[in-house]
């Protein structure tokens, strides 16, 4: 990991030194080395987090102009607790959400 990061920054020195972009990234990773390092060994990442975070914006929006705020909560915990179990359809075709009037939406 070490050796490919070195490599990367003498690049960014020589052939990239010309271009803002590439010298702006070096030091975007140079200033979080640590944190890609201990990402790349221990494939953690907040991804599970974002996706839920996703699917709640997905959720809100959805319900944009519904009156209750308490059942636009429930359906945002709903979405996500369902969205983190195994085998369960993510997004909002899985929700299976009832407008008022009766239809479904998804």
């Amino acid at each position: 990991m070490s050796a490919a990061l070195e490599a990367f920054f003498v690049f960014c020195a020589t052939i990239g030194g010309s271009i803002p972009e590439i010298q702006t990234l070096a030091e975007t990773i140079s200033l979080w080395r640590a944190e890609i390092c201990q990402g790349v060994a221990t494939g953690h990442s907040n991804a599970a987090a974002e996706g839920v975070n996703r699917l709640v914006k997905l959720v809100y929006r959805s319900g944009f102009g519904f009156t209750n705020v308490t059942h636009q909560q429930r359906r945002s915990r709903y979405a996500a607790s369902h969205s983190t179990l195994w085998g369960v359809e993510t997004g909002f075709g899985g929700l299976g959400l009832r407008l008022r009037g009766g239809s479904m939406v998804g």
